[in-house]
C-alpha cells in the first residue's frame, strides 16, 4: 500500500496547513506546482515558495496526517490473511515521522521508504512470495511502473482523498479502480484467499 492519499490524507491536511499561512490549495490537475494560491491576491506560488511550503508541511505535519477513513480497519481485517507492506515515497528525513503517524493510527506494518518509481521495489517485494500480490496507489505513474516491472500483480488505482479524486488522471495500467475503502475491502475479499 502507498501511504499518502491511500492510508493517510495529504491534500486535505495540507490545505488546512496552507490556509493558516495565507495560502490555499486549488488543484487543477495531478500536480502541486501550479496549485498553491495566495488567498488575498490569487498569486500562484513560485517554485521556491511552493517547495518551501511543501517541505515545511512534510517536516511539521507528517506525524499528524489523519487516517483515510476505513484504511486501518481494512488493513486489520486482512492482516491475518496477507502480509501487508507499506511502500511510501516520504522523504527520508520524515520517515520516522511517517512510522510514528502510522503507528498512532494503528497501521504498524513493515514500511519501506522509496524514492522515485516504485516498480523496482515492487519487483523485489514480489520475489518474496509465490502468492497473489496487490499494489494500491493513487499515482498513475506508480501504477504504470508497477505494470512495467510486475505485470502479474493486481494494481488498484485508488485515492481516499476527495480533493485528489476530482483531478486524478486515468491510469491505463490499473487492473482495478475502486472508489472507496469499502470497495477496496470487497475486492481484496475476492482476490485474497
Amino acid at each position: 500500500f502507498d501511504a499518502d492519499e491511500v492510508l493517510v490524507l495529504f491534500a486535505s491536511h495540507f490545505s488546512k496547513f496552507l490556509n493558516e499561512l495565507g495560502w490555499k490549495l486549488n488543484l487543477k490537475g495531478y500536480r502541486l506546482d501550479d496549485a498553491i494560491e495566495h488567498i488575498q491576491d490569487g498569486y500562484i506560488a513560485d517554485k521556491r515558495t511552493y517547495q518551501n511550503l511543501i517541505d515545511d508541511f512534510i517536516n511539521q505535519e507528517t506525524a499528524n496526517q489523519p487516517e483515510a477513513p476505513g484504511a486501518s480497519a481494512t488493513l486489520k481485517k486482512f492482516g491475518t490473511k496477507a502480509e501487508i507492506v507499506i511502500l511510501t515515497n516520504v522523504p527520508s528525513r520524515a520517515y520516522s515521522q511517517r512510522i510514528k503517524n502510522l503507528s498512532k493510527l494503528k497501521m504498524s506494518y513493515p514500511t519501506i521508504s522509496n524514492s522515485g518509481l516504485k516498480g523496482p521495489a515492487l519487483l523485489e517485494i514480489t520475489k518474496l512470495t509465490k502468492k497473489s500480490c496487490v499494489f494500491v496507489d493513487d499515482n498513475p505513474f506508480q501504477i504504470a511502473s508497477a505494470k512495467d516491472y510486475t505485470p502479474n500483480i493486481y494494481r488498484f488505482h485508488f485515492t481516499a482523498c476527495k480533493i485528489v479524486e476530482k483531478t486524478m488522471p486515468y491510469a491505463e495500467g490499473a487492473t482495478h479502480r475502486p472508489k472507496s475503502w469499502s470497495e477496496v475491502d470487497s475486492l481484496l475479499t475476492q482476490l485474497i484467499n
